[in-house]
């Protein structure tokens, strides 16, 4: 006596119909990488870069080799090598990059 092959059927997933569409539409997805709009600074990179590559930051009075820190926007920080900073990103704060001997070598916004 002979026995029947048995045929093996697989799931298949299900149709996309208009319930499944819509459920898969309709998910919520949350981000976690702060909101970043190129060109809303409060100012313009190569401006300050042009104000502030190769001189020193001083407390009050500016000059043809430094600058005054009371002349920088309200919201700013001086970083030298090494320094910690936090990762916050603010895009009105202008961040002053100084090299070794003090002088500033990069700036940029965040």
């Amino acid at each position: 006596m002979r026995l029947a092959p048995r045929v093996l059927l697989l799931k298949t997933p299900k149709p996309l119909n208009r319930q499944n569409l819509f459920k898969y539409q309709n998910r919520k997805t949350y981000s976690t990488m702060p909101l970043v709009v190129p060109q809303v600074n409060s100012g313009d990179k190569n401006e300050w870069l042009n104000k502030l590559a190769g001189k020193t930051i001083t407390e009050e009075t500016s000059d043809v080799t430094s600058f005054a820190k009371k002349d920088l926007p309200k919201s700013h920080r001086i970083l030298k090598p090494g320094d910690m900073m936090t990762m916050d990103f603010r895009p009105d704060r202008l961040n002053v990059h100084l090299d070794d001997k003090g002088t500033v070598h990069d700036v940029n916004f965040g």
